[in-house]
């Protein structure tokens, strides 16, 4: 016919040169011999079967049917190959944005992803610590007062929240740490000749566990400077005595374990750390009790209060307010506090609180307390320079 002799002067005949033949890509071959059309369509049996394989690959190409034994050479279509390549870029483009999205919005994400737990059922492994409660707060007050008396203490450092004990070691050491931010505040508050006839007492609260052997080398060693320091080590202080309360940490030794907390609201600035940890039972010692103990004493020129306990501050500052001893432990005070707005619940910022106690302690105590919503958190890993090692 017509049509197959059109067919027959536009394909490029080229004989098989034997059976069994492996054939270049872009050769079929008819009758048994198997090879590949259009760069990957294979072609065998009879001569129809390859004339409707041949038609299917491309819409115009140039080819031949012959009788069996014949290949038949298969031009591809420049279009086709056009499309394949575009799908190929498309598909290299879309895997290249997942995975380059992935690095991008996977850190973004995980926290979205993370359920937050609250302590009562995080997985919480509870050890026997400072048990005793009252009693032992009474005996903490004892000590305190003894102390006052005995090193005639004039000047007074409330180290809340000790941790590792690096405060304490800034205002006796003050050659170890050279950029405290603290050193301009301590030696406004402190004057040089009472740092050198020891008239400057510390009392520090740690109720960590895992800081005892530690506290207990810092205070040794201030003390055999001279120092009249106590570093008491399994006792929270808050707004009230408390026997057996659940001191909760999130077992972060890197970070020496900063957002260990008393509090229920979550280990570490609001629960960031509550999925996992462990408890202690410690006893609690109000800030009032301490105060009223100072007040007692009534030698006490000026009174340094750093707390930093991670959302008890709040508590332990009102109740302290409440009581009418928050400035009656001095003549002078001062407070640190470290901001924990995680455990306000209402719109304003806790700057709003720092001076709306700073008021009501002019309204109710006839004092004002200088107050300052900034803790000093420089050397918080405590690396010394040389000869100033624990």
């Amino acid at each position: 016919s017509n049509s197959r002799g059109e067919e027959r002067g536009r394909a490029a005949v080229v004989r098989s040169e034997g059976a069994g033949r492996l054939h270049r890509p872009g050769l079929a071959c008819i009758g048994g011999q198997r090879g590949q059309v259009g760069g990957g369509v294979k072609a065998e049996g009879n001569e129809s079967q390859a004339r409707r394989r041949l038609r299917a690959t491309s819409r115009a190409p140039q080819r031949s049917l012959e009788r069996k034994g014949v290949c038949v050479r298969e031009e591809q279509n420049p279009h086709r190959v056009g499309f394949e390549a575009m799908g190929q870029a498309r598909w290299t483009t879309f895997i290249l944005g997942l995975v380059v999205g992935g690095f991008i919005l996977g850190p973004l994400l995980a926290p979205l992803s993370t359920p937050t737990l609250t302590p009562e059922v995080r997985p919480l492994t509870v050890k026997q610590g400072g048990v005793g409660g009252k009693s032992l707060a009474r005996e903490t007050l004892n000590t305190i007062s003894r102390m006052l008396r005995n090193h005639s203490c004039e000047y007074v450092y409330l180290d809340l929240g000790s941790n590792i004990g690096v405060q304490p070691r800034k205002l006796y050491e003050p050659r170890c740490y050279p950029m405290a931010e603290n050193r301009s505040m301590f030696k406004q508050v402190f004057p040089k000749e009472a740092l050198a006839n020891r008239s400057v007492c510390t009392f520090g609260f740690e109720p960590n566990l895992n800081h005892v052997s530690r506290l207990q080398r810092v205070e040794k060693r201030l003390v055999s400077l001279g120092a009249p320091v106590r570093l008491f080590i399994q006792a929270a202080v808050g707004g009230h005595e408390k026997e057996n309360v659940t001191f909760y940490t999130d077992n972060n030794k890197r970070k020496h374990e900063w957002g260990a907390t008393i509090e229920k609201g979550g280990v570490g600035m609001g629960g960031k750390f509550a999925r996992v940890g462990s408890g202690y039972r410690v006893h609690v010692v109000s800030l009032p009790s301490i105060l009223r103990a100072f007040k007692d004493y009534g030698k006490i020129r000026t009174l340094l209060i750093k707390l930093d306990i991670e959302g008890s501050e709040y508590d332990a500052a009102s109740q302290a307010l409440l009581s009418g001893v928050l400035c009656s432990g001095a003549k002078s005070t001062h407070v640190v506090m470290e901001e924990h707005p995680w455990i306000l619940r209402g719109p304003k910022p806790p700057t709003h609180f720092f001076q709306s106690l700073a008021w009501m302690a002019s309204r109710t105590e006839g004092c004002t307390p200088q107050i300052t919503a900034r803790d000093d958190e420089t050397y918080l890993h405590d690396t010394f320079t040389a000869g100033c090692i624990v």
